[in-house]
């Protein structure tokens, strides 16, 4: 057992023997490098995972102001025909009074011609 674990032991100190220092900083700098590409990519992604909501918001809105623009446009289409009708309604009434005057004159016209009977 005392043999085996010379061996071992020995094993052990040939492993750390063939072992160069200049590697292990390699190693390590690789090591480094690899943790700080990790917190790069995990701040990247938790950047991103907090602007899809704004994204999400802002498309929400731009639908919400486009159909607004949409209803807008409607409505301003129908105060235009609004108008129109006023203008057509507003030309019938003059035309209307126009003709109310004559039949009142025509009216009085004939209790003038009665009266004179």
């Amino acid at each position: 057992m005392n043999t085996r674990l010379k061996d071992l032991n020995e094993s052990k100190e040939d492993f750390y023997k063939t072992i160069n220092q200049e590697d292990l900083n390699e190693l390590y700098t690789a090591i480094g490098s690899a943790r700080q590409l990790e917190d790069i990519i995990f701040k990247s992604v938790s950047k991103m995972e907090s602007l899809k909501q704004c994204h999400e918001d802002s498309a929400f809105i731009h639908l919400k102001v486009k159909e607004l623009s949409d209803q807008q446009e409607k409505i301003e289409n129908g105060l235009d025909e609004n108008l129109s009708i006023l203008d057509s309604v507003n030309a019938n009434i003059k035309d209307n009074l126009s003709m109310m005057r004559k039949n009142i004159e025509a009216i009085k016209s004939r209790i003038q011609k009665l009266k004179a009977k």
